[in-house]
This record gives C-alpha cells, sequence and structure tokens, in this order.
C-alpha cells in the first residue's frame, strides 16, 4: 500500500513548456497558472477543469494555464531512484517557469494567480527564490498538497510587501504525503502539516487528497479551485455575481474535519473568524471560534465575497498588495 502511494506521489510530471506565452494569455484580464502534480498526464488536468468550470459563463477575461515539465518515466525496481529524479526535474522547471511564464507577464503587465500541486509547488517555490526582481502583477501563490519539507521557505522573498503564500495542507487524509514522502523524506511535508515559516506561510487546514475522489466524503484538491477563484478575483477589485447569505441561526458547530475545508481566517476580539467551504455543496460558512474553544456559525453564503461582504470582512482578502483588476468582455 505504501508503494502504491508512493508510485502515486511520482505522477508528477508531462511535457514541455512552451517558449513563450500566446498574446491571448498576455493579454487576459487575469491568468490563472497551474503547475500540476498528480493527474497531469490528461490534456486537462482535474483542478485546470474545475477552474474552467468556474469561469463559465462569466464576463470576464480570465484564462486558464496549465505550465507543463518533463515527465519522469519510471519503474517500480526503481523508485527511489525516480523520486529522486522527480525531485530534480521539478527543482529544474522553476527556471523555466520564471523566465518563460512569470517575467513576461511582469514585462506585460498581467495580472496572474500562481496555483500549484504536489511537486508543482517545489517548481513554484524554486521560481520565487530565482526571482531578481519583487513581483508586481502577482494576485497570490496557493500551495496544495506541497511535497516540499515543512520546514522549507523561500531564499529569496520577491513578493510584494504584506504577501504570503496560502498553504492548502491535508493532515489526516492525504496519505501520499503521510507515508510515502515521509518515509522517502524523513520528516513531514508541509503539504501534510503545514510550513513552520508563519510570515511567509498562511497554513489551512483541508480534508483533501491525493487520489483522485479520495472516497465519499473527501475530494482531491480540485475541489478547492472555486475558492481559489473567488479569493484571487476579490483581492484584484472583482465580486462574481452570487447568491443572498442564506437564512442563519446562530448554532454551535464541530469542527468539520471530515467534509469541511478551512478557506481563510481572520482574527477579530480575542477570537478567530473561519471561512469555510462544504466538500459537496460547495457552500461557505463564518464560523465564530472563541478563546475557550466554543465554535458558532455565524452565516453561509454560496458566494464568498457576498459573505465577507455582509461581515465586513472584505480586508480578509483586499489586504493583497496587488493590481486592480480591469473587467473587460471575454473574447
Amino acid at each position: 500500500m505504501r508503494l502504491l502511494f508512493f508510485v502515486l506521489l511520482l505522477l508528477t510530471v508531462a511535457g514541455r513548456a512552451s517558449s513563450s506565452l500566446a498574446d491571448s494569455l498576455l493579454q487576459a484580464d487575469v491568468l490563472f497558472i497551474y503547475v500540476h502534480g498528480f493527474a497531469e498526464m490528461k490534456e486537462v488536468v482535474p483542478f485546470e477543469g474545475a477552474l474552467r468550470s468556474a469561469l463559465a459563463d462569466k464576463a470576464l477575461n480570465a484564462q486558464v494555464y496549465t505550465f507543463r515539465y518533463d515527465s519522469v518515466h519510471f519503474d517500480l525496481s526503481r523508485v527511489t531512484y525516480q523520486w529522486t529524479c522527480a525531485k530534480e526535474r521539478a527543482w529544474e522547471a522553476g527556471e523555466e517557469l520564471l523566465n518563460e511564464v512569470i517575467l513576461p507577464l511582469e514585462e506585460a503587465g498581467t495580472p496572474y494567480v500562481l496555483t500549484s500541486y504536489s511537486l508543482g509547488c517545489r517548481v513554484v517555490s524554486r521560481a520565487l527564490a530565482l526571482c531578481p526582481q519583487e513581483l508586481h502583477q502577482v494576485l497570490g501563490v496557493y500551495f496544495m498538497g506541497a511535497a516540499i519539507t515543512c520546514d522549507s521557505t523561500l531564499e529569496q522573498r520577491c513578493l510584494p510587501k504584506g504577501a504570503w503564500i496560502t498553504n492548502y495542507y491535508s493532515p489526516f487524509f492525504d496519505e501520499a504525503l503521510k507515508f510515502s514522502y515521509y518515509n522517502a523524506e524523513g520528516a513531514h511535508a508541509g503539504g501534510e502539516v503545514g510550513f513552520s515559516d508563519e510570515d511567509l506561510f498562511q497554513n489551512y487546514r483541508t480534508c483533501c487528497t491525493h487520489v483522485h475522489k479520495g472516497g465519499p466524503l473527501q475530494r482531491d484538491y480540485s475541489n478547492l479551485a472555486q475558492a481559489i477563484l473567488e479569493q484571487s478575483l476579490l483581492r484584484g477589485g472583482l465580486q462574481l455575481p452570487g447568491e443572498r447569505p442564506g437564512l442563519n441561526w446562530r448554532l454551535p458547530v464541530f469542527k468539520g474535519v471530515m467534509h469541511w475545508n478551512d478557506i481563510l481566517a481572520v482574527s477579530r476580539d480575542g477570537g478567530l473568524l473561519l471561512v469555510q467551504q462544504h466538500v459537496n455543496t460547495m457552500h461557505y460558512r463564518l464560523v465564530e471560534i472563541q478563546p475557550d474553544g466554543d465554535r458558532r456559525r455565524l452565516g453561509w453564503c454560496r458566494s464568498l465575497g457576498t459573505l465577507l461582504e455582509k461581515y465586513e470582512l472584505e480586508d480578509a482578502v483586499s489586504a493583497w498588495p496587488g493590481p486592480d483588476l480591469k473587467c473587460t468582455s471575454a473574447q
């Protein structure tokens, strides 16, 4: 079983990135970049497909681009060697991501979002470490199930002052990281337990798995696409049309370990306001957590922006020091 999960973790790369971005991507209102991990052998990987579905019928020229890099052709008899090769190739791909994607977008003045999964987080981490300048067009950096040791940090801080990396980790359900990564590296991954550098990373617990549709309650990390999309647009000053908040009673709630993903949190009045998203219905709820551990639902809604606006929490996303988005009609 552990060998199987290790094999799944190795399925992280495919293809070679193009030498330059298409003009249509450089001219987008915002470009969502996904650096793949698991299931990347498909023409459209699950996270990319989820993002495209979320953007369907939206009056916004938002584009989605999957950055692909060399695959590792491994066999079970050399699994440890192949894991080493996969790490090295992901590390090398960071320079390609920087020179062929990030810097051209900065030069063109195109707002973009960096989202990565599993070994793809190594690619992004390396690109940011090599970056020679402060980034002005980035609207967010998101790690999901990061296959990077939990005490890692960036060698160079190129993100704007006040920016951070949002790290979605899964302490209970990501068996590939819990067993295979730990056995290979002798340390816990940031995608399993969160990163220790809390000045750079904001860690949020999820119930995601490395395996696509891992069970009747758990989902893979593509389940986070809608929340990442809404957060990123809100950071740029755009809110997608959404429903009004639902009728709510201030009821006590559990932590939601089995079927709620933590999305973002805000400290207030000595307590914590936590936004969670249900893995099946995809609606959001706002939970107030008191210092004594008491948890109450303040409200719920299918629109993240509407929920934050109702409870005056827009600063939770607008604090990002990135560009303002200009909405044009999608071509």
